[in-house]
Parts: structure tokens; sequence; C-alpha cells
């Protein structure tokens, strides 16, 4: 987040964790795989432009995913659906 937040360009290894939350907005490596890893890294430090556009999908995705007013929805419906009725109207 911190990263995005920079506007650093993304590169995250491929697991559904990071898939679902950095889907379209970073660069994935094969899991566990330093020669993968590498030519991303490779891949965006050598096209300046590619770099520029990871960096601003990363720092766009973040600001609209992650922010304070959808964290606190997304908390609040969390809560409703946890809580039984009762308890809430007490």
């Amino acid at each position: 987040m911190e990263a995005a937040l920079s506007r650093c360009a993304l590169v995250a290894a491929d697991i559904p964790s990071l898939r679902e939350l950095w889907e379209g907005a970073a660069v994935f490596f094969r899991n566990n795989d330093a020669e993968a890893l590498r030519l991303a890294l490779e891949l965006l430090m050598s096209d300046p432009a590619l770099r520029k556009k990871y960096a601003n999908l990363a720092y766009d995705h973040a600001r609209r995913k992650f922010n304070a007013e959808r964290m606190v929805e997304s908390y609040m419906k969390l809560y409703r659906a946890l809580a039984p009725a009762a308890v809430v109207a007490a």
C-alpha cells in the first residue's frame, strides 16, 4: 500500500491473495522463482514508460480500493453480518 501510494510500480509474487488485491495494477512473477523476479524487475528498470504506467496504475488502484471510507463501510457491513439483530438493537 505504501509503495503504491508513493507511485512506485509494484512487483508481486503471483499468489491468489496478491492477485486479488493488485490484479491489473502490478507486474506479477512466478512465486518462489528468483529468475522470474529478476526478469520482472529488469523489465521495469529497462522501460521508464512501462514503469511509470505501472506506478500510476498502482497509485490509482490504491486510492480507489483502499481508502478510509471504503474500509469503514466494509467493516460495518461485516460487523452487521456477524452481530445478531438482538445485540444490535440493545
